[in-house]
């Protein structure tokens, strides 16, 4: 008798540390079957591939043993990041660069997770890596917006990361917006050689805002 279940790994698509291995009936669709665990986010949300294609609809049946990925609905954005320029600046300067699935495609990147450097706040120089979201969408036409995905609010004391709130990047998710001071895109464009050299050079401004905290341009309440 053929089995009716199908094994299959499930993940979270702004945490994919976050895994979960399953079984799923194989005669329901991947979004049943990931309802059905109790492993779906509040709201809308859709299944996707390691391509970032939405699965949601199809057969679970199809994808024994595989890895699958559940955040909210694929939202349109922008022109975004290509593809071939992210792989490009993962390879070369930021090896910890990873695409969000539901706002990407096998073409373009419209969000990503990043590991950059820091300090812990003004009064203490201590390291700390920040896990940060890059929301790419309207790339290259307007600014990235950054947004800190660990640590937690409750344990940021860095004067320039505000308190956390919901965005539509993420609607279900607590998002810490960075403050990285008034860039001027229009110069920033003007001086790139390429879309992949202007968004590490945004980069850069976000890693030395990380890095040097500003008390007098505080986004959130801190001691000076």
């Amino acid at each position: 008798m053929k089995n009716q279940m199908t094994p299959l790994t499930i993940a979270n698509t702004l945490d994919q540390s976050n895994k979960q291995r399953v079984e799923v009936d194989s005669q329901k669709t991947i979004k049943q079957g990931v309802r059905a665990q109790n492993l779906a986010p509040k709201g809308n949300f859709d299944v996707y591939d390691q391509f970032g294609k939405v699965i949601s609809n199809q057969n679970a049946g199809q994808f024994r043993d595989a890895t699958v990925y559940v955040g909210v609905g694929k939202i349109a954005g922008g022109a975004g990041l290509r593809m071939s320029d992210f792989d490009r600046l993962k390879a070369v300067d930021f090896p910890s660069m990873d695409f969000v699935k539901q706002h990407s495609s096998r073409k373009n990147v419209g969000a990503f997770i990043v590991k950059l450097p820091g300090v812990v706040s003004h009064q203490n120089s201590a390291k700390r890596m920040y896990t940060v979201l890059i929301d790419v969408r309207d790339f290259p036409s307007s600014t990235p917006q950054s947004y800190i995905l660990n640590p937690a609010s409750c344990e940021i004391l860095h004067c320039n990361i505000y308190e956390s709130k919901r965005y539509s990047i993420a609607p279900n998710h607590d998002l810490c917006a960075v403050c990285v001071g008034g860039v001027d895109w229009v110069s920033f464009q003007k001086q790139s050689a390429n879309n992949r050299a202007l968004l590490g050079s945004y980069l850069d401004q976000v890693i030395h805002v990380l890095k040097s905290p500003n008390p007098a341009d505080a986004a959130r309440s801190v001691s000076v």
